[in-house]
């Protein structure tokens, strides 16, 4: 019966503390803008509270037991309580005043510690916990608990995108989560006060397992903290460019725990002929090849989206198979663990916290892969040396560190950058690039967020005052704007999404202009490096904020109207969902349109479709939409292929309808909530273009 129970409160935990990962890291996405930071800052919170909960289980196993089981029966019961308290008010708890702050990374860390922090470090403790009491009760190797565990945290991540998230609400979600802690806390101080009822005790597990030593710390440290370096930068990397949601910040985490589960077991399943290291270099020869071109369409980043995933989960067998390789006795294992997950706290804090502040381009990746090239050539080709001889070992050896030095300065280094700043919100940087202009060619500058265009200005004064890019002749804004010229009216526009401040070349079409940007290095560089908010800064604000919160800050004025409202967030092609839930357009949009208002939405996308979720927010609110599509230029290549929809009341549509490349959507709808909403219904290898 102790045994089942012991069993029963490690799967339940680790089920739970990988669970609650995704559903408050969702929940704070709106808060944050729905920058993929989120997610990295969260890596790095759990890292660092599952570190002091091994501290913590590593203290309680040198209590007495009585005396432990009280201690920590006491605090499992305040944290259920804690979170009832804090749940039960209907929504989860947030640190306001830390989100509006300035330092939006450590608003996410103290958000995350008054949410969740005492429930998560409890859980956290438990695989250690669990493990001291099943070596009281059995000899068998208490390491295959370590498994078990982790067992639980993959089954409980792979629930959340495919059970979780697309069938239920955050609401439900947490009511449930909550449910099973209770059941969790019952559990476990159930197992542990039989356990010490139990008179018969086991003899301690005899092992020819280490003590561990001093050495053995330091190379735990490491190999723990390469896999985690990793873990951040792949999801990171992964998320930036398409949307930051659950699937792909749980794919490379359910590898982590997969390769935890193969190598923490007592079996030869992970050895080869073939050394691990000659694989896990195998594993990085496509990387090389996808990595430059992931971002050129929806099918090369599908396909360099499996390969980076296979090399990470390789490279994280290797570390983790010889981490357990040095793995001690029982006597020692809160020691172990203590080391092992402060290794991989580093790893983590590393992408999250240190390098933003050092590198001002996202190209951690890069230099992790080319490093990992090095390394595993120079310890492991010498393998070969008995096919291919001694010479082909050193020229292999020489190769690989062209490649890795290669890597590293190709897709690190861009010679066009005129300036590259980096924040919790991503890396922007200005490149200069030539055009083709009727036959002219033409210098531009452009603001680049990955290889997305954010914005461009041509340096000729012939075109530098010209609405280009995706806001060029008969593109959707553009016809939102002449169909109020046409009725001989001046809009008042707000935009949500400054770039370059492109819309001010519309300055003597509107009645004023007021940006909301989310990040305040946009507006540094679209004042330093381009001139569209010189044309007329008589009509133009720029104010520095989530574009939803502030435009319900607006409504609750209640003193503002304006007549078109353009939503530009989605054009790095990473889409924050909560612009397009049905709460979004009934308290931040529809309250502050005219009668006769638009809302814009620009959709140019590689990788989602946004017909669905637009249409079904607008129709469920009473308007209608059009779409709007216009194609590059091949003899102007300032203008670009561009996708808006348009969102008016249904009179108001049938005008829009008269203007060229204007049709009404027919297609499919979802009405996203932000209770409810899944960025895997749109994925689409068409993007944009699959309506």
């Amino acid at each position: 019966m102790v045994r089942i129970l012991i069993l029963t409160s490690t799967f339940l935990s680790a089920f739970l503390l990988f669970v609650v990962q995704p559903l408050f890291a969702k929940f704070l996405l709106p808060y944050f803008g729905g920058t993929s930071s989120v997610w990295t800052i969260s890596v790095f919170f759990y890292s660092v509270i599952l570190l002091f909960g091994y501290i913590y289980a590593a203290l309680l196993a040198g209590w007495k037991s009585k005396l432990a089981w009280s201690v920590h029966s006491i605090l499992l019961v305040l944290a259920g309580a804690v979170l009832l308290s804090r749940w039960l008010g209907g929504n989860p708890p947030l640190l306001v005043d830390a989100v509006s702050g300035s330092t939006p990374a450590l608003s996410v860390l103290l958000t995350l510690s008054y949410g969740v922090g005492l429930p998560v470090l409890l859980l956290a403790s438990t695989s250690v916990v669990t493990q001291h009491l099943y070596s009281k009760i059995t000899s068998e190797n208490p390491y295959r608990l370590y498994a078990l565990s982790n067992l639980g945290s993959l089954l409980g991540l792979a629930a959340y995108p495919f059970l979780f998230e697309p069938f239920t609400t955050l609401s439900f979600q947490s009511s449930l989560w909550m449910c099973f802690f209770v059941l969790f806390l019952v559990t476990l101080i159930t197992a542990w006060r039989h356990l010490d009822k139990m008179n018969d005790k086991k003899e301690e597990i005899s092992s020819d397992l280490i003590n561990l030593h001093f050495e053995h710390r330091g190379a735990i440290l490491i190999m723990a903290a390469i896999p985690t370096f990793l873990l951040v930068a792949v999801t990171e990397h992964l998320s930036r460019g398409i949307a930051s949601f659950p699937l792909l910040w749980i794919v490379p985490l359910m590898l982590y725990l997969i390769s935890f589960i193969l190598t923490f077991r007592d079996n030869e399943k992970v050895s080869s002929k073939v050394p691990l290291g000659i694989l896990s270099l195998l594993s990085l020869v496509p990387v090389l090849l996808v990595l430059p071109r992931l971002n050129m369409n929806a099918v090369n980043y599908w396909i360099g989206f499996l390969f980076i995933n296979l090399a990470f989960f390789t490279i994280c067998v290797y570390f983790h198979k010889r981490i357990y390789l040095v793995r001690p006795r029982v006597q020692d294992l809160g020691s172990f663990y203590v080391w092992l997950t402060l290794g991989g706290s580093i790893g983590s804090g590393i992408v999250g916290l240190v390098l933003p502040f050092i590198l001002d381009s996202q190209i951690e990746l890069y230099i992790g892969f080319g490093l990992l090239i090095l390394y595993f050539s120079y310890k492991y080709l010498d393998w070969l040396s008995g096919i291919v001889g001694k010479s082909g070992v050193n020229l292999l050896k020489g190769l690989g560190v062209i490649a890795a030095l290669t890597f590293i300065l190709v897709l690190s280094v861009d010679s066009d950058s005129l300036v590259s700043e980096r924040n919790f919100f991503g890396t922007l940087r200005v490149e200069n690039h030539e055009q083709e202009v009727y036959g002219e060619t033409v210098f531009v500058k452009t603001i680049v967020n990955g290889a997305t265009n954010h914005g461009m200005q041509a340096s000729d004064e012939r075109y530098y005052k010209e609405a280009a890019s995706y806001y060029g002749p008969d593109s959707g804004i553009d016809i939102a704007i002449r169909s109020f010229a046409d009725e001989g009216t001046k809009p008042r526009v707000s935009v949500v999404g400054l770039g370059a401040g492109m819309m001010n070349a519309y300055c003597d079409e509107v009645e004023s202009i007021s940006y909301i940007e989310i990040n305040p290095v946009v507006e540094i560089i679209a004042r330093t490096y381009f001139t569209y908010l010189d044309i007329c800064p008589e009509k133009t604000s720029v104010e520095i904020g989530d574009g939803r919160l502030l435009l319900e800050e607006k409504v609750l004025s209640g003193d503002i109207e304006y007549d078109l409202i353009m939503m530009d967030a989605f054009t790095d092609d990473s889409i924050p969902s909560h612009l397009l839930t049905i709460e979004a357009f009934l308290n931040a949009y529809q309250p502050l349109l005219s009668d006769k208002g638009i809302v814009a939405f620009h959709v140019t996308n590689k990788y989602l479709n946004l017909y669905s979720p637009i249409a079904g927010m607008a129709r469920e609110a009473g308007y209608d939409v059009v779409s709007v599509k216009t194609f590059a230029d091949k003899e102007n290549e300032l203008y670009k292929t561009t996708v808006w929809v348009l969102v008016a009341k249904p009179e108001r549509i049938q005008t829009l309808l008269d203007y060229k490349n204007t049709k009404e959507y027919k297609g499919r709808e979802i009405v996203w909530t932000d209770e409810k909403n899944s960025v895997m219904s749109v994925l689409s290898l068409d993007g944009s273009a699959g309506e």
